[in-house]
């Protein structure tokens, strides 16, 4: 971490420290997790009183940025996002507005016979391939998002060929995918991470995430695709905004 300290600045050493900090762990210089420098190191670099990197670390505290770990230090830890259900679907123009850069990258593309629970809303129980795609959606690069798509390809009737083949393909249009479905049915429960998916959203153990369970249909009332995606519960806290007036259409089912 490079930390630069001027002391002819009109701005506090101690608030230089927080500046600094909190910019590097949004831009992911320091990622999620990540170990900071001591107290005395700090202080012990700048020539600075450790009371005043104290105090900085307090204040970083306070707001989220880091969680002190008693006798291993201070380590980096992005605030919660405060997460509109209703925007769960528009990761990368979310992300956006918040000043952060997302990306996707992709883990495994194939076409596969699915398993019950995704056959029985795409097919009706019938035995049929989809294209299921795996993700890891990230912004700034820290991992934020494991996503498993199965994809009725034969129904993206706006999609050429080229987007659902697999070879070569980046699958960059499933970043803002608008063109296809109209309806989707989202149901939020809590799951613990499997061995395969811990390293890829960055825990060093199994953990517990929110699960998100995305059925989406197109313009013709037909299922298109079933989403797993999987949402780490130390960076998202969700909302959902109601409203006591019949002209807005919303509701909850408790599954």
């Amino acid at each position: 971490m490079d930390l630069r300290i001027d002391k002819d600045s009109p701005s506090p050493i101690y608030q230089q420290i927080i500046d600094q900090i909190k910019a590097a762990i949004l831009d992911g210089s320091i990622q999620a997790s990540g170990k900071l420098p001591s107290e005395r190191e700090l202080a012990s670099r700048f020539n600075i009183n450790r009371m005043t990197v104290r105090r900085a670390f307090e204040r970083l505290a306070d707001s989220g940025f880091i969680v002190s770990k008693s006798g291993k230090g201070a380590f980096a830890s992005p605030p919660k996002l405060d997460q509109s259900v209703g925007r769960l679907m528009r990761f990368f123009s979310d992300m956006r507005e918040r000043g952060l850069r997302p990306e996707s990258k992709v883990l495994s593309a194939k076409k596969v016979k699915p398993h019950k629970e995704v056959s029985d809303f795409l097919f009706s129980g019938e035995k049929a391939d989809v294209l299921r795609v795996e993700r890891l959606l990230t912004a700034n690069g820290i991992p934020y998002v494991h996503e498993v798509k199965f994809l009725n390809y034969r129904r993206c009737l706006q999609l050429e060929e080229r987007d659902y083949a697999i070879e070569g393909n980046d699958f960059k249009y499933m970043d803002e995918c608008v063109r296809c479905w109209i309806t989707a049915e989202l149901c939020i429960g809590i799951e613990i991470l499997s061995p395969e998916t811990v390293s890829d959203l960055g825990f060093g153990q199994s953990r517990a995430v929110f699960l998100v369970k995305n059925r989406v249909r197109t313009f013709q009332n037909k299922p298109l695709s079933f989403t797993f995606s999987r949402y780490r519960s130390d960076l998202y806290t969700f909302k959902l905004s109601l409203s006591n007036y019949p002209s807005v259409n919303q509701s909850i089912t408790n599954s």
